[in-house]
């Protein structure tokens, strides 16, 4: 018994395990999940059609990836698995925000990710099914995983993929919007902002869209007031509603919780999908996606993309190869929707 081998174990054990149950949760509807009724609905609201048979892809991407990294097995196709859910599930749902989960980032997939290229490279080690019975994948057969795993990212599916719909109505919820009550939304023309958005109107709620001014025209076809970020937000949010603020959604950062407290809102109406360490501070809500992920509400979310009532816009495409160039896009955090790596 080796140290490094020992290590290789520790690291399958745990990364595979956990990534296997995100999987279970999709799949099975393990641990309070969507199901895979669920997660096809999401694929259905998406355009991927059959949603069942693309929901069943991205389920088994997580639920087969983490599976075989914890036992060492087929290696590295349980860490390509477990990669490529990573790679989409940072893109889609954590781009443009702090990199610490406190604030809504990415350090989770980034870690598992970041394990899944160390055991790429490392291989399995001693303690594995692999070299218990001497298995070893062909290279093209490996290259085959790589180019399958590429496009489920170009096509947008991710193992979480349906936590943008998810976070997005677990928002409206907590701030319990209802007809004739006005929201302000920040981020509003964001990837999970622009969803909000449009959930809140068909609500019937006056909803104030805090976005760059590039998106005013957007946001008004969408039936919001637009209002530019910047300094002076305080008082042109309180001119676009003399009558008074009901609720805040924060899609963005800790400033803006602070904001929504400062404006006189209160905490149990203020909603954060970015700043829960402010949230837990201000005694303001951070629902997440978790509270919404179940068949029901995926499936009404699916239902109203598929009859127009809302949609997913895109802000841009980029192949896998002008990567860094998406990224670059991101931070500059002027996006409308949301960013697509095709291969």
């Amino acid at each position: 018994m080796t140290m490094r081998d020992l290590g290789l174990t520790v690291m399958r054990g745990v990364t595979g395990g956990l990534m296997a149950g995100h999987g279970a949760q999709k799949l099975f509807g393990a641990f309070e999940g969507p199901g895979l009724q669920g997660t096809a609905g999401f694929m259905e609201m998406l355009g991927l059609r059959p949603g069942r048979l693309w929901g069943t892809a991205a389920a088994l991407s997580e639920f087969g990836g983490g599976t075989l990294t914890a036992l060492g097995l087929l290696h590295p196709l349980g860490p390509i698995g477990t990669l490529s859910a990573m790679t989409m599930a940072t893109a889609k749902a954590h781009w443009g925000k702090p990199i610490w989960v406190a604030s809504g980032g990415a350090e989770v997939p980034v870690l598992y990710g970041a394990v899944a290229v160390g055991l790429m490279l490392t291989g399995p080690g001693e303690y594995s099914i692999d070299e218990a019975l001497g298995i070893t994948l062909p290279t093209s057969l490996t290259a085959l995983a790589l180019l399958g795993a590429g496009a489920m990212i170009g096509y947008g599916i991710p193992g979480s993929l349906y936590i943008v719909g998810c976070t997005a109505y677990a928002a409206v919820r907590a701030v319990d919007a209802q007809r004739g009550v006005t929201v302000a939304v920040s981020a509003a023309a964001g990837g999970v902002g622009s969803v909000v958005v449009q959930l809140l109107v068909l609500r019937g709620a006056h909803v104030l869209g805090i976005a760059s001014p590039r998106n005013d025209a957007w946001l008004t076809e969408h039936g919001a007031t637009p209002v530019p970020y910047g300094d002076g937000l305080a008082d042109r949010l309180t001119a676009a509603a003399p009558q008074g603020i009901d609720a805040f959604i924060d899609c963005f950062g800790p400033d803006y919780v602070q904001l929504a407290v400062d404006l006189g809102i209160a905490p149990r109406r203020i909603e954060t999908i970015a700043a829960f360490q402010k949230a837990q501070e201000l005694g303001a809500k951070s629902e997440g996606s978790v509270s919404a992920s179940t068949t029901k509400v995926l499936t009404e979310i699916a239902d109203l993309a598929a009859s127009g009532a809302i949609e997913i816009p895109i802000a841009a495409t980029y192949p896998l190869d002008r990567v860094a160039d998406a990224f670059a896009q991101l931070e500059r955090r002027q996006t409308h929707g949301k960013i697509v790596l095709i291969p």
